[in-house]
């Protein structure tokens, strides 16, 4: 691979004399559940290789956590979103178990530089060391950098990677992206040292749904991906011999109106197209309509949760512990109880004392839909946390 010092990209707009630049839109925001674009958004994802995630929001709707679940309910591993001012995605975090202080271990963290319209033009990966057990350090292994064309669309990406032992970055990938004449992704070609190291090229079907993808790797034979749909436009089977996969999807959600968190150029351009994905081999753009319910060969499933456009607020009491503990997302009220809380009875009262809700809460982490409340204030209460709501 091409040696060479990291140098940060000059971003120069220009413009022909006389000639009127068109406004640029603001990029599409693909971890944030706004309310005025989608009516339901991802809640829980169930038995996913054995596994359950349950997703986690902020008052605008950003993606804040993804908690993956052992089958007793306890939080065992975690993805962490935060945002800048506009609510576009500038840090994303892989966390597995816990430090001796409590905190949570940082395995990966990805961090997006954006233009003045949300545009990601630059990226930097750290990874943990773990030399040890109990080394955290992070090392900066990646740095990426982005160009688009006048209608915004991701054109060329260049990756430097960073050699420990002799403290230099040199540049490894740089990936090229074609279109088609009515805009649609057409392939993306990667190459090291001006050598081809792989190509990816999409087929699309008359009412512009993606049919087909193709790798091609030299010295190998091409890989091909294969998507059948129905008559409703949804994927029925996707995957590539020996690895086909089989969908069935809400008939009342509609993908356009449903969040789902979407890959972003970093993932498309590092990791490859085949890898851009929802769910399961389904692409996650020119594929579906309606929202997928199950996953038909594993018995995986999705399950969504109407985005309340009323905003619930929560006020809430006591210490940090009662704040993480009770919080209130959008129309649900998530819990988060400690080991010797587990098993608890969860009481709402409303503000004359009369209990109009009671559960016992057997999980570490458990969502309680607050809807079924008539518009009101109320206390929450279980062991030893309270918190104040306003329906």
């Amino acid at each position: 691979m091409k040696k060479t010092s990291f140098m940060l990209t000059a971003w120069v707009t220009c413009c022909l004399p006389l000639v009127a630049k068109a406004d640029i839109p603001p990029a599409p925001n693909l971890f944030r559940a706004s309310p005025a674009q989608y009516d339901f958004r991802i809640a829980e994802v169930r038995g996913d290789y054995g596994q359950d995630f349950q997703f986690q929001y902020d008052n605008f709707g950003c993606l804040l956590r993804q908690v993956g679940l052992s089958e007793d309910g306890v939080e065992i591993e975690q993805n962490v979103y935060t945002y800048d001012a506009n609510h576009y995605l500038k840090q994303h975090e892989e966390c597995v178990g816990l430090k001796d202080d409590g905190t949570p271990v940082v395995d990966l963290r990805q961090i997006y530089t954006r233009d003045a319209n949300g545009y990601i033009i630059g990226y930097n990966r750290w990874k943990r060391r773990a030399q040890e057990e109990t080394d955290y350090e992070m090392i900066e292994d990646i740095r990426g950098s982005y160009t688009y064309n006048d209608k915004q669309q991701p054109t060329h990406a260049v990756y430097m990677y960073y050699d420990g032992e002799k403290e230099e970055w040199y540049e490894g990938l740089v990936v090229d992206l074609t279109y088609t004449e009515d805009g649609k992704l057409e392939s993306q070609t990667k190459t090291v040292n001006n050598a081809l190291f792989e190509k990816e090229e999409l087929t699309y079907n008359e009412q512009g749904k993606i049919i087909g993808l193709t790798l091609t790797k030299p010295g190998a034979n091409d890989v091909v991906w294969m998507y059948t749909y129905n008559a409703a436009g949804d994927i029925t089977q996707s995957g590539r011999p020996g690895y086909y996969f089989t969908y069935s999807y809400y008939e009342d959600k509609t993908l356009d109106k449903t969040f789902i968190p979407r890959k972003n150029i970093v993932d498309k351009t590092l990791f490859g197209l085949r890898n851009a994905i929802t769910w399961y081999a389904a692409p996650t753009e020119n594929s579906y309509v309606h929202a997928i319910r199950q996953e038909d060969t594993t018995g995986a499933g999705m399950v969504y949760e109407p985005i309340d456009k009323t905003s619930i607020d929560n006020v809430m009491l006591g210490n940090k512990a009662d704040r993480d503990a009770l919080v209130v997302e959008g129309s649900w009220l998530r819990i988060k109880l400690g080991a010797s809380e587990v098993g608890s009875t969860l009481r709402i009262f409303d503000l004359s004392g009369r209990c109009v809700k009671m559960q016992q809460v057997d999980k570490a982490i458990e969502r309680i839909d607050l809807t079924t409340l008539p518009s009101g204030n109320y206390i929450v209460k279980i062991a030893q946390h309270q918190a104040k709501i306003v329906r």
